[in-house]
């Protein structure tokens, strides 16, 4: 054929030949660039969209000139074509361009998930919130709390790593397909589900996927239809058949714990999962209305381990977070978690209640240890175990051990910033100023720039301003503390903050004004820490003052209290024999620097 005898001619099946060898090389190294320096995906496939639109320029190029000995030169035109025949070269033309595409696109798909399953670790999964398919908010906090439920029996399984709640939650994963929610959580596999209730029955349905092929790898044979009064052991039995879908190896031990279940009352556990919605959002009074909940739910259920942990959780958090003293909590608060203990010891939630009591507001670091060992040895892949076995690492003097853990911590919640913050607050802490400002910075480039983070970017700017303090860079720590009273919308623990920032700074007088607020509003809003008076008058050099403020702190057992035997800012009161009773008292002395 004339068309076939032109192209060899016009060496154009030579011009496609080296430009489909150069694409695809090209491609293979270009894959591997953006996989070593976590560039985006997408800049590999806009490159092959390009060398695919350059193929038909090429292939016109190379019929209309060729390269000789005497440089490029235009090529001779051959015999006069027929409409067949141009038809044809068209159609190769086309055929050509697409099938580059097809190759290209296939070969970028193939690379990346092999690189993809290469880097994300087998034994990793997230589990996603379940939907509701009723408009019921009853509904929902059932649907949410069976994939919490999931979440928590799946951290008894060692070497497991299981994104935590805030991320898997987020809804910043809302619409985006598997392979994106793989790659943004850094596993392998996730689980969806949905929730519909008719009357006192519930039909659950959940598919495993895979997260480099974006495939479904198992859905049960029939969905779980249930009475509502069986919920409380769904969970267990998920946990289960998600395991062995994994087809992962968990031990006779582990898997007792997975399958551990206490038949409940189902108002009581309805009343559970409302108060865990409460407790895990903790904003505004949710956390005391998470007290109601759980109290409400042990008024029928008495014996229910899982909700006397949780009303300590929540009295906790409710001291914690100033809505009432210390001492309205931590006498209730240490019998719900003892009576958790007694109930159901393989739940690692007393355990981990128990050292959480200790560690704020007793102070007894021997048996926080106890209990926090217990409680990772019984959930060694649990989310706020491991949180808080960082600190308790952080806090006995153990500062490399806790700061590796908490950025361990921060890579199973790669969707918030909390523990990112954390990480830089525990080197600061250490004394390590320069990498610390480094985190800071870090945190606030990842930070969303909206209303909803504003305290969140707050927070930061004033642990900046108090690292470039103890740096001596004054101008710019008073900078990040202007920042953060701009972006804290009178935040009471904010407040008493910034106070302690500009007494470091030597404003005094300023510093005096904001500490007076500071109490007046928490006073009026539930509790003043008398710790922040501590640090106010150190910074000062009113020492007498402050330790003042250290007896009542210590006398009200403020949660505070816990960072003064290895906090750098109070060196100047440690030979105080004021300061060294208090220490004795606390039985902090054996922790402190």
């Amino acid at each position: 054929m004339s068309l076939i005898r032109d192209l060899k001619n016009r060496r154009v099946f030579r011009a496609a030949g080296i430009y489909v060898a150069v694409a695809w090389g090209a491609t293979e190294i270009l894959i591997a660039v953006v996989d070593q320096l976590s560039l985006p995906q997408t800049l590999a496939r806009v490159v092959v969209i390009l060398f695919v639109v350059g193929f038909p320029v090429s292939m016109f190029l190379a019929w209309v000139f060729d390269v000789t000995p005497e440089g490029i030169r235009r090529t001779e035109p051959g015999t006069r074509k027929s409409a067949f025949t141009i038809g044809l070269a068209m159609a190769f033309l086309v055929a050509g361009t697409a099938g580059l595409y097809y190759f290209l696109d296939y070969r970028t798909d193939q690379q990346v998930a092999e690189q993809t399953a290469l880097v994300l670790p087998f034994r990793s999964i997230a589990i996603l919130p379940f939907e509701s398919a009723d408009a019921d908010a009853s509904s929902a906090a059932l649907a949410i709390g069976i994939a919490d439920e999931l979440l928590t029996r799946l951290g008894a399984i060692p070497d497991l790593k299981l994104t935590g709640r805030a991320s898997s939650f987020s809804t910043q994963l809302h619409g985006l397909d598997a392979r994106t929610i793989g790659q943004m959580l850094g596993v392998r596999n996730i689980l969806q589900g949905s929730l519909r209730a008719t009357g006192e029955r519930l039909r659950i349905n959940v598919a495993l996927v895979d997260t480099v092929s974006g495939y479904q790898v198992w859905t049960p044979k029939e969905p779980f239809d249930i009475d509502r009064e069986d919920l409380y052991r769904v969970s267990a039995d998920l946990a289960v058949q998600v395991v062995n879908a994994m087809d992962i190896n968990v031990g006779d031990d582990a898997m007792r714990r997975v399958t551990h279940v206490r038949k409940t009352d189902p108002r009581a556990y309805d009343l559970y999962l409302l108060g865990m919605q409460k407790l895990r959002d903790q904003v505004g009074d949710n956390t005391m209305l998470a007290v109601r909940y759980f109290e409400e739910a042990l008024a029928l259920e008495p014996d229910f381990a899982k909700a006397h942990a949780a009303l300590s959780y929540a009295l906790q958090g409710a001291a914690l977070f100033q809505f009432i003293t210390p001492d309205q909590a931590l006498a209730k608060a240490r019998e719900a978690a003892q009576q958790a203990i007694a109930l159901d010891p393989e739940l690692p939630d007393g355990y981990d209640a128990l050292g959480g009591l200790d560690w704020s507001f007793y102070w007894n670091w021997e048996s926080v240890i106890e209990a926090s060992n217990h409680a990772l040895a019984l959930a060694p892949s649990n989310f706020d175990v491991l949180s808080n076995y960082s600190y308790v690492m952080a806090m006995t003097g153990q500062f490399d051990t806790g700061t590796e853990r908490m950025r361990q911590v921060a890579e199973l919640d790669p969707l918030t910033v909390d523990h990112e913050v954390q990480v830089g607050w525990l080197l600061a802490w250490s004394g390590r100023y320069d990498e610390a400002l480094e985190q800071f910075d870090h945190a606030l480039s990842i930070i969303p720039n909206d209303d909803t983070h504003r305290l969140m970017r707050s927070t930061v700017h004033m642990h900046k301003a108090l690292t470039l303090v103890s740096l001596g860079q004054q101008e710019e720590a008073a900078e990040h503390a202007e920042k953060s009273m701009g972006l804290a919308d009178g935040d009471i623990l904010m407040s008493g903050g910034h106070a302690i920032i500009f007494a470091r700074l030597g404003m005094r007088e300023r510093a005096l004004e904001l500490f007076e607020q500071y109490e007046v509003i928490a006073n009026d809003s539930g509790y003043a820490d008398p710790i922040t008076g501590l640090y106010l008058f150190v910074a000062l050099g009113d020492h007498d003052r402050a330790i003042d403020y250290m007896e009542r702190a210590v006398d009200e057992r403020s949660p505070s209290v816990m960072f003064i035997p290895q906090d750098r800012d109070l060196d100047a009161l440690r030979k105080n024999p004021r300061f060294v009773a208090l220490m004795e008292r606390t039985g902090l002395t054996l922790w402190a620097r």
